[in-house]
């Protein structure tokens, strides 16, 4: 009986340590965002709280609102939920616009000073049209997060939306001046400051930001997320060469882009609403 039960016993051990390695495994994988290989881990973890969490936040980082809903939903304990799984609920269920179950999570948050709230808090009132509410978010948003730029993107999108132009062009321009923030987050900066000069008709200075980021980042072979930055500078720079009338133009910005990336859907149809231009 004695040798059965230390038999059972280096079984059930070993049967431990090889799911906690599977959860440490799965842990780094969504730490470095290679969450499609966390899923891919988890799936052959025996599939207890611990791993259904963590399908939770893989799913979260990976922008299926379904399934971290799901997922995450399971984790919520009702009473002792952490602040970052009622969150990352939150978030995702405004994701699929239900206002009513984000108010539900966001209402059992502790701390509602920390960064992640502010910037989920912030995409509500954005989402809710409370656009002055949003803008007042942010502020206390960029005094609480070392990356400054986050608060500052979104104050000045919607000051843009506004039409509060001027102090929404002067915080894009200090974000892509900020040479602490990623080099995707400085191109999105131009890229939307050339968006609020040409909403006021100031196509050239529009066009001259954008072609600032295009000369760059077509000399090399490009990644994701630059590549995106890059299309996403060609595609607008077609469409301010529309509304200038400068048709033929606007056709080679937008075969630059697939020039970039082949199946670029949204290149290809500006493409086609193009064809009468000869």
């Amino acid at each position: 009986m004695a040798l059965v039960l230390f038999f059972w016993s280096c079984v059930l051990f070993a049967a431990g340590a090889d799911q906690t390695s599977c959860v440490r495994k799965a842990e780094e994988a969504i730490r470095i965002n290679n969450c499609e290989g966390a899923l891919l881990i988890l799936a052959a973890c025996s599939q207890d709280s611990s791993v259904v969490l963590l399908k939770g936040r893989a799913f979260h980082a990976l922008f299926n609102a379904d399934s971290a809903i799901k997922y995450l939903g399971m984790s919520d304990n009702g009473y002792s939920t952490a602040d970052d799984v009622l969150l990352a609920l939150a978030e995702s269920m405004l994701w699929k616009k239900n206002f009513k179950g984000a108010e539900k999570h966001f209402g059992r948050v502790k701390n509602r000073r920390t960064v992640n709230f502010l910037k989920i808090a912030g995409m509500y009132l954005e989402m809710r049209g409370k656009l002055p509410e949003a803008v007042a978010l942010y502020d206390s948003l960029m005094m609480v997060d070392k990356q400054m730029w986050t608060g500052a993107m979104r104050k000045a999108q919607v000051l843009s939306w506004m039409k509060h132009f001027e102090e929404a062009t002067i915080l894009f321009s200090q974000v892509a001046a900020n040479t602490a923030a990623p080099q995707d987050v400085r191109m999105s900066a131009v890229i939307r400051r050339a968006e609020v000069r040409s909403w006021q008709s100031d196509f050239s200075a529009a066009r001259h930001d954008l072609d600032s980021l295009i000369e760059v980042n077509t000399r090399t072979v490009l990644r994701s997320p630059i590549l995106d930055r890059t299309k996403e500078a060609l595609q607008l720079k077609g469409l301010v060469l529309e509304w200038e009338g400068k048709y033929q133009d606007a056709k080679a910005a937008y075969k630059n882009i697939l020039l970039l990336d082949p199946n670029d859907k949204r290149a290809k149809l500006s493409l086609e609403k193009l064809l009468w231009v000869k």
